[in-house]
């Protein structure tokens, strides 16, 4: 899957002014099963609230981020880097590029 299909999904979803799971027993239970991570096609459209998708703002969850990527680990460990790092990792600048070229919708804040 490209990085642009899963997050098009999300923009999808949000971009109609809600930002609601569709089963949301289902999907709290599948977002404590990382599904956001491993199945983000069918969460980012069944599951946004969830996986934070619509109010997630995109930046470095710890201060040892720029350090671990400048040591090759958004490409070693992509799973935790990914979710953790993503400004040091180019996600956030990624995710800019796609909604400033209006792929991914009205999202307000990365």
């Amino acid at each position: 899957m490209t990085f642009e299909s899963a997050f098009g999904l999300a923009g999808n979803t949000c971009k109609e002014g809600k930002c609601e799971d569709k089963n949301a027993t289902a999907c709290a239970i599948w977002a404590l099963r990382d599904e956001c991570l491993f199945n983000p096609q069918h969460m980012f459209q069944e599951c946004p609230a969830s996986c934070g998708v619509c109010s997630t703002v995109c930046e470095d969850k710890s201060t040892d981020c720029q350090n671990w990527a400048e040591d090759g680990q958004c490409e070693v460990n992509p799973d935790g880097m990914l979710t953790m790092c993503p400004q040091s990792c180019g996600v956030c600048q990624q995710l800019e590029q796609f909604y400033h070229n209006g792929i991914g919708g009205d999202k307000d804040e990365l």
